[in-house]
């Protein structure tokens, strides 16, 4: 016997999977367009916000993926159950990308007390206390990375370790601090910097560019050698792609 219900939720299933292999593709307008027929459906869907929300992130729209995020973590708590851990790490990044840090800080706080060992979320507060000038605090998340005298897979670890290491040293007076924070790219001055070669920088914006936000690689003003917003936008973002091709 024909069954509508069991060929309708096939259809669902397939519609919500197409929807995370976009956004896994980086394929993000059609991925929220998927999410939103999906949702439409299936309103209490919390895995979905939080997915349309990472969708909407990738385009940049911090607004819609804030809500989303905070739509999540409420049909959990609603349900009477633990909100995901990573719904309110990814609020966090979405407020810090928003320049929020101290809203950013406290979602993540309330991700680390679920689950206290979640990488992004020990790397996200890590990084909010360093960009917060709280360096003591900087290096004790960032040290959960360090294995053996090894850095893991975040790169941009190391680089804030050793910066944190020798301002908690007392090594560098304010003038320092701020050079080694240009030096490694973490001053979050956005002006294009003509004298960046005579200060050791690898590019006019290197200085800031770990302040901006994180880009997808199909982003046209994705830097090309650190993933992140270029802040001389699509023009700048082209000219070292073809530089560094």
């Amino acid at each position: 016997m024909f069954d509508e219900d069991e060929e309708d939720d096939d259809e669902e299933d397939e519609l919500l999977a197409q929807a995370q292999r976009c956004l896994d593709e980086q394929e993000a307008s059609r991925a929220v367009l998927l999410f939103d027929e999906y949702l439409a459906a299936h309103p209490d869907d919390a895995e979905a916000y939080d997915d349309r929300g990472l969708a909407y992130l990738q385009l940049g729209k911090y607004r819609p993926a804030a809500r989303d995020f905070q739509r999540a973590i409420k049909i959990a708590e609603d349900a009477g159950e633990e909100p995901d851990a990573l719904s309110h790490t990814h609020l966090a990044e979405t407020l810090r990308d928003m320049g929020k840090f101290d809203e950013a800080l406290a979602a993540v706080a309330q991700a680390l007390e679920i689950e206290d060992d979640l990488p992004d979320a020990r790397y996200l507060r890590g990084w909010l206390f360093f960009h917060c000038g709280q360096y003591q605090e900087a290096a004790d998340d960032l040290a959960f990375f360090v294995e053996d005298g090894e850095i893991g897979e975040i790169g941009e670890v190391g680089d804030m370790l050793n910066v944190c290491e020798k301002i908690n040293r007392g090594d560098l007076d304010e003038a320092q601090i701020t050079r080694e924070l240009r030096r490694n790219g973490f001053s979050g001055d956005t002006a294009h910097n003509g004298n960046f070669a005579a200060e050791e920088l690898r590019c006019p914006y290197a200085h800031c560019i770990r302040m901006q936000p994180a880009r997808g690689v199909e982003a046209d003003d994705c830097c090309p050698m650190t993933g992140f917003a270029c802040p001389g936008g699509e023009k700048q973002a082209e000219i070292c792609d073809q530089k560094f091709d």
